[in-house]
């Protein structure tokens, strides 16, 4: 378990180096105002479980936490509540939870 945690953190750090969002010398983040155009994320859409089809441009200007999870993982399932719980108090600042 320990190791599959370890290879997600690498997994999302890469993701985050490869978009712009760690600066490159390790600074911290850096603002979307200060990216190139050429590192604009390409639309795509996906269904939910009720088949409905949601595009990644639907967050367009929101915080979006992705979270990977799985029903048999217990660490994953009692993350759930805090996860519902930040949604309630930041959904007026535009806080999405979008769980894969």
């Amino acid at each position: 378990m320990a190791l599959v945690a370890v290879l997600t953190g690498v997994g999302v750090f890469l993701l985050l180096k490869s978009s712009g969002l760690v600066a490159p010398n390790g600074g911290g983040a850096v603002s979307s105002q200060n990216r190139s155009d050429n590192s604009v994320r390409p639309d795509f859409a996906l269904p939910d479980v009720d088949g409905k089809i949601h595009s990644i441009s639907e967050w367009d200007g929101k915080i979006v936490l992705v979270n990977f999870w799985a029903t048999w993982c217990p660490p994953c399932r009692r993350e759930i509540p805090g996860f519902i719980e930040l949604k309630k108090a930041y959904a007026d600042q535009g806080f999405e939870i979008v769980g894969v």
